[in-house]
């Protein structure tokens, strides 16, 4: 993997597969954009998101981010 660009802002790109109030699968990658740049939406029983991280705040920051992608769709 090569570095990414000086400047460059992490998010999180995936899927997140929900049954009723569960998540039943999940697909999540590390990109890197110019700027932040956020993006939620669910379909059926799919919500794809975008959402800009912060790595200083490790496992944990990402894993309340995708908890914010949840409270937007459900």
């Amino acid at each position: 993997m090569s570095e990414p660009p000086e400047g460059a802002v992490p998010h999180l790109v995936g899927i997140l597969e929900l049954m009723g109030d569960r998540i039943t699968g999940m697909e999540v990658e590390v990109v890197f954009h110019d700027m932040e740049r956020r993006l939620t939406f669910r379909d059926d029983h799919r919500v794809y998101f975008l959402v800009p991280v912060n790595p200083l705040e490790g496992v944990e920051g990402a894993y309340l981010r995708l908890q914010e992608v949840l409270g937007e769709v459900v």
